[in-house]
């Protein structure tokens, strides 16, 4: 596994336990920052995670039509970097600070929205390790030099799918935030 799917991994675990803690009242969120303050962190959350999780293919798409493989091979490295940088940070803000944010509605089993997000959630997570997966395949037959093969073809087709699958969670997630 790359560092990044080790990262990530890892790092939904962590958010994982947390959101369990909180659904049973073992763990409290009360604010630390103004309810204001927590939104805005949640939103920026929001813009590094979904910025990146849309960039990201994009670079490595551009990368692969130069066939240049020093470039596709940066754009591997850049994705896995950014991964780390930003989304994970990302996905951090956004969670903990909807954790936050819930505590001003009673908690997050007071409102069935954030019930709803917190099962999207999981659905993302469950679809994000074979994308990890796919993704590190992937990038091992890009750094050999092996991304016009018949075998990167369909692994990048594969990640392409699974990582269009996994928007379906986060579009709901979106739709629930913003029409709550």
């Amino acid at each position: 596994m790359s560092k990044a799917s080790i990262v990530s991994v890892t790092n939904t675990v962590i958010l994982i336990i947390l959101i369990i803690l909180a659904q049973h009242n073992l763990l409290f969120f009360d604010m630390i920052f103004s309810y204001h303050t927590h939104k805005i962190l949640h939103i920026v959350g929001v813009c590094m995670f979904i910025g990146n999780v849309f960039v990201g293919p994009v670079w490595l798409l551009k990368a692969l039509q130069t066939k240049n493989p020093e470039i596709i091979k940066f754009a591997f490295n850049l994705l896995l970097f950014t991964d780390i940088v930003i989304t994970i940070p990302g996905i951090d803000l956004t969670v903990i600070n909807g954790l936050f944010l819930s505590s001003a509605l009673g908690g997050v089993n007071a409102q069935p929205w954030i019930q709803h997000s917190i099962v999207a959630l999981f659905a993302l997570w469950l679809l994000v390790l074979p994308i990890l997966m796919i993704q590190d395949k992937m990038q091992k037959l890009a750094l050999t030099g092996d991304f016009e093969s018949g075998s990167f073809k369909k692994t990048f087709l594969l990640w392409t799918a699974t990582g269009a699958l996994s928007l379906i969670p986060v579009v709901y997630i979106l739709i629930l935030m913003v029409f709550k």
